[in-house]
């Protein structure tokens, strides 16, 4: 887990993703974990970074569905990808809310884990993700702390009043399949509304919250989260002023 120090000293360098300290598995029993991933064809370098990471994971009780939406084969040539027997890489065109729900739908697990094609992982995070929810049954979903662009720290506490002008959550997080199903999957009117924005402040209508992880367990690359209408329509129907808990 990383934290920063007593002084606040937190180390910017480190080499999260950049080799793989574990081997590759051909399947296993019953993932309880179900990993997304929208590929849109960002740099291969970076998202080796993301492949190693999630492989190194300490939880391995997981699949992980990537889902290429462009026409480039840039994953063909990622040998470890065609290894592991828990990756399956899908080519599908289609809207992110469409391919989303489809495997949320079909999918066995307890859990999906959405990872940002731009987010690596801290080595712990799945099986503290896993647990954080497991601990806490109330919650709906799990997020941690979370390094941006690798030169800012963001560790806020949840608050439903202050989710409603920005999107505290992490763009990688861990959440219940039956909470998706629920609220009525990942939908929105506006394709410059934020899926996972827009879901979080639909589950706080329900008075659903998360669980905080407090240790920096995604470093992620900045994604532009706009105030559209729809946010702020959703927004207004919250009623109750609710609070995320933290873990451990």
């Amino acid at each position: 887990m990383e934290k920063a120090d007593e002084n606040n000293y937190f180390n910017f360098n480190k080499n999260i993703g950049e080799k793989l300290t574990k081997g590759y598995l051909e399947m296993i029993a019953e993932p309880l974990v179900e990993i997304i991933t929208i590929y849109s064809s960002k740099e291969k370098a970076d998202f080796q970074k993301t492949i190693n990471s999630v492989i190194n994971q300490t939880f391995p009780y997981w699949k992980w569905q990537i889902v290429n939406i462009t026409n480039a084969k840039d994953l063909d040539s990622i040998e470890i990808l065609h290894k592991d027997g828990r990756i399956n890489i899908i080519d599908k065109k289609d809207e992110i809310e469409n391919i989303r729900n489809e495997i949320v739908k079909n999918t066995q697990c307890e859990f999906v884990f959405i990872l940002d094609e731009g987010s690596i992982l801290d080595d712990t995070v799945l099986e503290c993700s896993y647990w954080s929810l497991k601990t806490n049954p109330d919650a709906s979903w799990s997020y941690s702390n979370y390094v941006l662009d690798r030169e800012i720290l963001k560790d806020e506490l949840f608050m439903s009043e202050d989710e409603k002008n920005k999107d505290i959550v992490s763009a990688s997080y861990c959440i219940r399949r039956k909470e998706i199903l629920e609220i009525g999957g990942y939908e929105r009117k506006d394709k410059q509304t934020n899926l996972d924005w827009l879901l979080f402040l639909k589950l706080l209508q329900q008075n659903k919250f998360p669980v905080k992880m407090d240790f920096y367990g995604t470093w992620n690359q900045k994604i532009e989260k706009i105030v559209t209408e729809e946010i702020i329509e959703e927004s207004k129907k919250i009623k109750n002023p609710l609070m995320g808990v933290n873990y451990p």
